[in-house]
C-alpha cells in the first residue's frame, strides 16, 4: 500500500487512525452517530487497478452506521465522507477480506483499492 501511495503523490493520500489510506477532498470532522443512514456506492480494485467489482455489482448500498456488519475498511471510509462526496480508500487486507478472501474474486491477504461515493446521509434516524 505504501508503494501505491508513493506512486500517486497527486492523490494526496492521508493515513487514518485506523490504518487506511484515503484521498478525499471533503471529510467529516467527526463520524456520524450510530444509526445514521448512509446511502453509497462503491467499486473495488486491486492495487494494480484491476477491476474486481464495479458499481453495477456492488451498488447502491444503504448502511446504518455502526448497526450493521460491514467491512471495517468500508465503515472507516463511510465515517469520513460527507453527503455527495467521493474518496479513494486503500484497505489493508486485515480491514477488508483478511486471510480468507471473498471466495470469488478477492484472494486471501489482498489489499484493496476502493472508490466510494456517499450519495445521501439521513441524520433523522439518530
Amino acid at each position: 500500500i505504501e508503494q501505491y501511495v508513493e506512486k500517486h503523490p497527486d492523490k494526496n493520500f492521508k493515513l487514518s487512525s485506523n490504518g487506511i489510506w484515503y484521498s478525499a477532498l471533503n471529510v467529516l470532522s467527526k463520524p456520524p452517530k450510530k444509526g445514521t443512514q448512509i446511502d453509497y456506492k462503491y467499486s473495488v480494485y486491486t492495487l494494480d487497478n484491476t477491476l474486481l467489482y464495479g458499481y453495477d455489482q456492488t451498488s447502491p448500498q444503504t448502511y446504518f452506521f455502526d448497526e450493521q456488519p460491514i467491512l471495517l475498511g468500508l465503515r472507516e471510509g463511510l465515517s469520513l465522507l460527507p453527503k455527495a462526496s467521493s474518496g479513494i480508500f486503500l484497505l489493508p487486507s486485515v480491514l477488508a477480506y483478511g486471510v480468507v478472501g471473498d471466495h470469488k474474486k478477492i484472494n486471501p491477504n489482498t489489499p484493496l483499492l476502493v472508490h466510494m461515493t456517499v450519495t445521501n446521509i439521513n441524520y433523522t434516524n439518530n
